[in-house]
């Protein structure tokens, strides 16, 4: 086998760049993360995914992130790659790497849904869709539950 044949193509037969989904979800580092620290790491990261074609949602629920990514497969896997040297996280978990035709949270560079902000009628919803545990919504082990939460997160949000 050719050493160049392992390697993954970023551009179909057609020479249009492959898009990808990938949806991780990981521990922050500290037991608590304030809303200034996650406002300005989520418009940082919403401007330097803009640049490089990226959109997605990041979810926060007590100290645990949910995060899906879409765009060009190289700078999708590039900008996963830093977070996964990022020591403000800790044990970080693909959940799902997909190859996509279309995207679902193309609408955001990057949009921020803290769980533990919305309203109580919907979010006494999500408790009883989603695992809970002292009052704090759970990332499900399930990934099809997982992108089903993240569906319902881009559901609540104002586009």
């Amino acid at each position: 086998m050719k050493k160049n044949a392992i390697i993954r193509k970023s551009q179909n037969e057609k020479g249009v760049m492959n898009e990808c989904r990938l949806i991780y979800k990981s521990v922050s580092k500290d037991e608590f993360v304030s809303n200034e620290t996650v406002e300005s790491i989520s418009q940082k990261g919403a401007i330097n995914n803009s640049k490089k074609g990226i959109s997605g949602l990041l979810i926060l629920t007590g100290n645990h992130f949910l995060q899906v990514l879409e765009g060009p497969e190289t700078a999708v896997n590039e900008l996963f790659q830093k977070i996964c040297l990022d020591d403000r996280h800790q044990q970080i978990k693909l959940i799902n790497y997909d190859l996509i035709t279309q995207r679902q949270f193309e609408v955001w560079s990057m949009r921020l849904v803290d769980l533990w902000d919305i309203s109580g009628d919907t979010r006494d919803f999500l408790k009883t869709k989603y695992p809970c545990k002292d009052d704090i919504i759970e990332i499900p082990d399930d990934p099809m539950a997982v992108h089903a939460l993240l569906l319902d997160a881009k559901a609540m949000s104002p586009q």
